[in-house]
């Protein structure tokens, strides 16, 4: 298992990323400028950088994800699956939280909604070598046929 955070940090930190190879994408406040403002950085815990990394973003907050092992998962009594490719562009037009497809949402938090309609996407995706997609949210999950065969085998 390996525990991963992504955050960011000013720029007057990114010499100290890149000398710890830390995995880092500049962030400009202006188009036009040609010195970043910030740094996006991803790092595990287990890595060497990571204990001066988490000192210099107190106060700031990270996008934690934990990484397990397929001997892990496979052991797991529960697994919650995350799709690492998107079809977001293939979704129809009207698709968002329209009233076609979607009811009983609440106005106040956005929770309780549910589907009531299908609804088609503009073309057959392309997934690559990832059997599993969603629409660049954490609310829906696509898989290729593989993965539901799989399932029904082990009925």
């Amino acid at each position: 298992m390996r525990i991963w955070h992504r955050g960011k940090l000013e720029a007057e930190h990114g010499e100290f990323l890149k000398e710890q190879g830390v995995r880092i994408k500049p962030l400009f406040r202006d188009a036009n400028s040609d010195k970043p403002s910030h740094y996006e950085f991803i790092v595990a815990e287990d890595e060497v950088a990571w204990p001066e990394v988490k000192r210099r973003v107190v106060g700031t907050h990270t996008v934690i994800r934990t990484e397990f092992t397929k001997d892990e998962i496979a052991q797991a009594e529960w697994s919650i699956a995350w799709a690492t490719s998107s079809i977001g562009d293939l979704r129809p037009g009207d698709y968002g939280w329209s009233t076609e497809f979607f009811a009983d949402q609440c106005t106040n938090c956005g929770g309780g909604w549910r589907q009531i309609a299908p609804f088609r996407i503009k073309k057959e995706p392309k997934p690559g070598n990832n059997v599993f997609a969603d629409f660049g949210s954490a609310f829906e999950l696509f898989c290729a046929p593989i993965v539901l065969e799989t399932f029904k085998k082990r009925k």
